[in-house]
């Protein structure tokens, strides 16, 4: 048996198959500082060794620290339920004076699902007025093939869920639990009873303070598909805002690319909004990967600041970056869908979209599903109420 060799690359990501790992090379900050280093201290040949190599030190800890991948998150676990009053440790209970025979309850636990690796979810949530989610989408990353891929499933803000309060939206959840870390939490339950995925992050994106980015990258190349004409105020806030843009080429501003993603004059109302806030957001990653410069890095932070709430840190949002998204073909490798449903209706007054338990799991199975087994219509918490 000849000698084996040592491997020559070092992987970030990947399981034991090495599927999905990528060469750690030097980051262009890296070079782009030695070069400035040797031309600012060309003259001093004491000090600039000593600078070099404090600067590689810098790099390899920094390439250590940003190589770890982000971890899966598990669902929290519900809490336990309450025991039941009233009932004898053989099995029998006391209802005024009589003895009734009662079942055991099942206990048996349903094994543990197992997680693809090199495959992370996420769950977006666009808000306006910080309390009503009125873009919310569902993405995994997959790092497992020669390139990474990404799925993102749009959820209509009026689907209906079985909820404890009279407005039956899953647009409302956030708000109803206060916003903040417990209202996107809320969230995330949500989302897993009528898609079955739990998403191991997400993010509260404010809307207005979000569209900073589009100026900060100097505007985003857009194709308007449709006239949107929006001149008249309204009552409802949802709808106070002014756009009258023709069919056409833009490159939009921070104030056009709000009224944009905002936009559901159309006969497909919300369903038409949702085509186009996905086609935004490819446009913008675009964008922000066309213009990525050093210099840019202090706005994005204080963008990120100002406009997300997120369980991601600041590592992992790099992480992902550099892992994912500088590597993708944004035309190729993201897919995009909405929800499947069975049409809109009407339950005590309010409008609703009714969910497709099947035509679901159907669409998360073949794209989103962050498990080594299928979700199952019969997983899904999924009703429809109408008057």
């Amino acid at each position: 048996m000849g000698k084996r060799e040592a491997p020559k690359t070092k992987r970030i990501a990947g399981g034991s198959d090495g599927r999905g790992g990528s060469r750690v090379s030097q980051p262009q900050w890296l070079k782009s500082a030695g070069d400035w280093l040797s031309a600012r201290f060309s003259g001093k040949k004491k000090i600039l060794p000593i600078v070099l190599s404090a600067v590689i030190v810098l790099g390899i800890v920094v390439g250590i620290y940003l190589a770890t991948p982000p971890a899966q998150s598990q669902r929290p676990p519900t809490e336990p339920s309450q025991p039941q009053t009233g009932i004898n440790p053989d099995n029998t209970t006391v209802s005024g004076g009589v003895v009734l025979t009662t079942t055991p309850a099942d206990t048996t636990t349903e094994p543990p699902l197992v997680r693809k690796e090199n495959f992370y979810t996420f769950l977006l949530l666009g808000t306006h007025d910080d309390y009503n989610t009125d873009t919310i989408m569902l993405g995994a990353m997959d790092l497992n093939g020669d390139t990474p891929k990404f799925y993102t499933i749009s959820i209509p803000r009026d689907s209906q869920i079985d909820t404890s309060w009279s407005l039956k939206k899953i647009n409302s959840v956030y708000g109803v639990n206060k916003g903040g870390e417990e209202g996107a939490l809320a969230a995330c339950e949500w989302v897993e009873r009528i898609t079955g995925v739990w998403p191991d992050f997400y993010a509260v994106v404010n809307i207005r303070s979000f569209t900073k980015l589009v100026d900060l990258v100097d505007g985003v190349p857009f194709y308007i598909p449709y006239d949107m004409v929006h001149t008249k105020p309204d009552k409802d806030p949802e709808q106070a805002y002014y756009i009258n843009m023709p069919k056409g080429q833009y490159n939009l501003n921070s104030e056009e690319a709000l009224a944009v993603v905002r936009y559901r004059g159309t006969g497909r109302s919300d369903w038409g909004r949702m085509d186009i806030q996905k086609d935004f957001m490819v446009a913008l990653l675009q964008q922000v990967k066309r213009s990525f410069t050093l210099d840019k890095i202090p706005g994005m932070i204080d963008v990120a600041v100002t406009s997300l709430k997120t369980n991601m840190n600041a590592k992992d949002m790099l992480w992902f970056y550099t892992n994912g998204v500088a590597k993708m073909d944004l035309k190729e490798d993201i897919s995009m869908h909405n929800l499947p449903d069975l049409g809109p209706g009407k339950y005590k007054g309010q409008d609703y979209v009714f969910l497709d338990a099947e035509g679901i799991v159907k669409l998360v199975n073949e794209t989103v599903n962050p498990y080594t087994t299928d979700i199952a219509a019969e997983d899904l918490d999924i009703v429809r109420l109408e008057d």
